[in-house]
C-alpha cells in the first residue's frame, strides 16, 4: 500500500488577470493574487501480482483572484489487470 498526499498554494504575479473575459462573464475578481489551494490525495493498493488498484482525489478551493468561490472535486477510483 502507498499513500501520498500534496498541497500546493498557488499564486498570481499580478492582480490583473492576462486573459479577456467572455462578454457578459466577471471571472476575475481583481482583489488579490491568491488563486487558490489544491489538495491531492492518492492511495494505491496492490492485490496481487497482476491486479492494483488506486484511489484518487482532488481538491480546489479558489482564492480571490476568482470572483467565484465554489470548491472543485474530483475523486477517481481504479482497477488495473496486467497480465
Amino acid at each position: 500500500m502507498d499513500f501520498s498526499l500534496s498541497y500546493f498554494l498557488l499564486l498570481a504575479d499580478q492582480e490583473v488577470p492576462t486573459r479577456s473575459v467572455p462578454l457578459g462573464g466577471n471571472a476575475y475578481s481583481h482583489d488579490g493574487i491568491v488563486r487558490g489551494q489544491y489538495l491531492q490525495a492518492v492511495l494505491k493498493y496492490k492485490f496481487s501480482r497482476h491486479m492494483s488498484g488506486h484511489l484518487w482525489s482532488e481538491l480546489v478551493f479558489p482564492g480571490n483572484y476568482y470572483a467565484s468561490k465554489d470548491t472543485i472535486t474530483f475523486l477517481r477510483a481504479e482497477l488495473m489487470f496486467t497480465f
